[in-house]
């Protein structure tokens, strides 16, 4: 995944986590239900395991945040590892002060509220071209993330630490 099309938020990390994701779809115009996408980060924190890595994708042409700094701080409440969003994100302030490690593609002051709906959590999605199924590993650091399928993890660490 090219370094720059994510960038760190805040001060410098290197986490290793297991991927558990949430894809984002624009909202239906004339959808019956309200979307339910303020709550999927929450639903999907529900689900995590201490030590998880959040993934989250939406689509490139909507400019608003996929979440802020509330859903951020619950993020932190669950024992998420770090935040992975191909998106973009709000409340940078708040962002940076909670204890969660963020890489985000792009900041915008505008909610995705009424834009964004959660299409899916723990299913595939695109982070930066690549794609990313829940349980594989994210490693991220200042210079970028990579993400190792779950089954190829033991053969990865072996040739990175020069035993294959």
């Amino acid at each position: 995944m090219p370094a720059q099309a994510i960038g760190l938020l805040g001060q410098a990390a290197v986490i290793i986590g297991r991927a558990i994701t949430l894809r984002y779809l624009p909202t239906r115009a004339l959808s019956a239900e309200p979307p339910e996408g303020r709550l999927a980060p929450r639903t999907l924190f529900d689900l995590a395991e201490p030590g998880d890595a959040a993934v989250i994708s939406a689509p490139a042409r909507i400019d608003a945040s996929v979440m802020g700094g509330e859903a951020l701080a619950a993020a932190g409440v669950a024992g998420i590892a770090a935040v992975v969003v191909d998106r973009a994100l709000r409340d940078i302030d708040e962002v940076v002060s909670v204890a969660v490690p963020v890489w985000a593609a792009r900041r915008t002051q505008v909610t995705g509220r009424g834009r964004l709906e959660a299409a899916e959590i723990n299913g595939p999605v695109e982070i930066a071209g690549v794609q990313v199924v829940a349980g594989d590993v994210v490693f991220a650091d200042v210079s970028g993330i990579s993400f190792v399928p779950a089954e190829r993890f033991e053969e990865v660490t072996l040739r990175i630490l020069g035993r294959s």
